[in-house]
């Protein structure tokens, strides 16, 4: 088994460091990328080819994955869900099969992400182990750990389920597997959504990883066809805005009304609502189709907020409606209609970085806030929770 199983662990991130450009890269890596999303079209578990892959090619085709991911595609699409349950498969699988080979010593491997101590029973306790709660944060937050199968007591979750059956040794192991799995991927989900909005690949990067990215595409639509898409918009859900966004909407003073307006709440409501896949040249005509999504759901919510400054934004610059529009790709007019898309750019909401150094009274961030580099990852990562936890 490989030696290399956390794609994020610290040998992992040498070989990162340490690999030469992505157009230097040999075709094996960018092959094993695509293999390793691929399976989960006709399979439902890795091949044992892709289970026994190791080394540098190993750790560098999961980079290209990620990074496939993580440009293109939004925290909640169905692409970063693929990456991520693709690995959670392999990781789970590997670790499997180093069980089998190397029997109780294979524990050491967990080590990057806790260290799990035996829980002798007694009449109080059943018999199980207990793990550092802060380990488990992660999966805490993303409702993938259900507490209620856990005691919390003196910084430690303890397993509390019934060990009946006579393997109860290889019930642990199971466990101990799952949970290392489950926090491998939720750290590559992280490191995804981060990626998007916050980073561009120049037009040679993104040229190579267009054959990965196309796979990621052709696998999620069959594997996830019930599922939200990335392209499909839904609904706003304000109780997931981040607190940036919560404060605009609260209101504004003078200092910061503009950039709060016209820039920042403009364009996090209008990629909200659309969920558009990370195109070039992008037109809010192309995501939304119905006109009652701009002017029934995005405009009435700018309005509003823009009557909460102080002053009220609107009736102390009337022509800043004008540069709404521009920032929605609509041109500079207060004829706002979805035909008029293209006249301007669309706008891609700043990054978290910028919202500081512009209206530093907006950034008030949560625990989530220290996790994104982009108001709309915070979204999109609690509209996925949220309806993982349905």
């Amino acid at each position: 088994m490989p030696e290399i199983i956390n794609p994020f662990s610290k040998k992992a991130k040498q070989i990162v460091k340490k690999a030469p450009p992505i157009h230097e890269l040999p075709e094996e890596v960018f092959k094993l990328a695509i293999a390793k999303v691929l399976w989960k079209k006709d399979e439902k578990r890795p091949p044992l080819g892709i289970l026994q892959k190791e080394g540098r090619a190993d750790v560098l085709s999961y980079h290209l994955l990620f990074l496939s991911a993580g440009l293109n595609f939004s925290g909640y699409s169905n692409e970063v869900r693929l990456v991520k349950d693709a690995l959670y498969e392999i990781t789970k699988g590997r670790l499997s099969e180093a069980y089998k080979a190397e029997g109780e010593n294979f524990r050491w491997r967990f080590e990057d992400k806790f260290r799990a101590e035996e829980v002798p029973g007694n009449g109080f306790q059943k018999p199980g182990y207990r793990v550092p709660w802060k380990s488990l944060l992660p999966l805490i937050e993303s409702r993938e750990l259900r507490l209620g199968d856990w005691d919390v007591s003196g910084g430690y979750v303890y397993s509390n389920r019934v060990q009946a059956r006579k393997d109860r040794r290889l019930d642990l192991q199971r466990d101990l597997i799952e949970i290392y799995s489950r926090l491998v991927a939720c750290e590559a989900a992280d490191f995804m959504s981060g990626l998007f909005g916050s980073e561009q690949a120049s037009s040679d990067v993104s040229s190579y990883l267009k054959p990965i990215v196309d796979v990621l595409r052709e696998v999620s639509e069959e594997s996830y066809k019930a599922a939200f898409a990335s392209g499909k918009s839904q609904k706003f859900a304000p109780e997931n805005f981040p607190p940036c966004i919560q404060g605009v909407l609260r209101g504004v003073s003078s200092g910061s009304r503009n950039y709060a307006i016209s820039v920042l709440l403009t364009s996090f409501l209008s990629y909200a609502r659309a969920a558009p896949e990370k195109v070039d040249n992008p037109r809010l005509v192309d995501f939304i189709k119905d006109p009652a999504v701009l002017s029934d759901e995005i405009m009435p919510l700018i309005y509003r907020a823009a009557e909460m400054c102080n002053p009220p934004l609107f009736e102390d610059q009337p022509l800043e409606k004008m540069n709404v529009s521009y920032h929605l790709g609509l041109g500079l007019t207060e004829d706002v209609k979805l035909e008029n898309s293209g006249a301007s750019k669309w706008y891609f909401p700043p990054n978290c970085e910028k919202v500081r150094r512009e209206a530093p009274g907006l950034c008030k961030p949560d625990a989530l806030c220290e996790r994104i580099k982009n108001p709309l990852n915070y979204y999109f990562i609690k509209m996925k929770d949220a309806d993982e936890g349905k």
